[in-house]
């Protein structure tokens, strides 16, 4: 089941240690991959080697990493990053991106605090079948 496979992967290409102290107040990690039970020919050049096992074709679409302490900048660079991957998967059909062997994922690790995904970027995300997981 693609689901479970994606559970192992992201544990093992996820953030899993974060220090609390005030200097990372501000450091942002945002990684797009994509996992299908079928090759997906428009994403071929993302096809990467996955870190554990999983059933299908593993596609890492780009991590971005950033520290800005200021929070409006802060707020561009992560819509910048997101939708950066999005463009990425853009020309796939969605039927393949919904297809139910077809995962999804959007991973952000954000600061503590608020963080704001305008709701075009949301739209987007949701079109693209994403499931968005959060480390705060």
């Amino acid at each position: 089941m693609v689901s479970s496979a994606c559970s192992a992967v992201c544990e093992n290409r996820g953030v899993t240690e974060i220090s609390l102290e005030a200097d990372d107040d501000s450091h942002v990690i945002v990684s797009f991959t994509v996992i299908s039970a079928t090759r997906i020919e428009g994403l071929t050049q993302y096809l990467a080697e996955p870190t554990t096992t999983v059933d299908g074709f593993f596609y890492d679409l780009g991590s971005t990493t950033f520290d800005e302490p200021g929070w409006e900048a802060r707020a561009d660079k992560l819509h910048q990053a997101i939708n950066a991957s999005l463009d990425r998967v853009e020309p796939i059909p969605r039927e393949l991106l919904n297809d139910p062997g077809t995962f999804v994922r959007l991973f952000v690790t954000l600061p503590s605090g608020a963080e704001t995904i305008d709701a075009q970027t949301v739209k987007r995300l949701a079109d693209a079948n994403t499931t968005i997981w959060i480390d705060a």
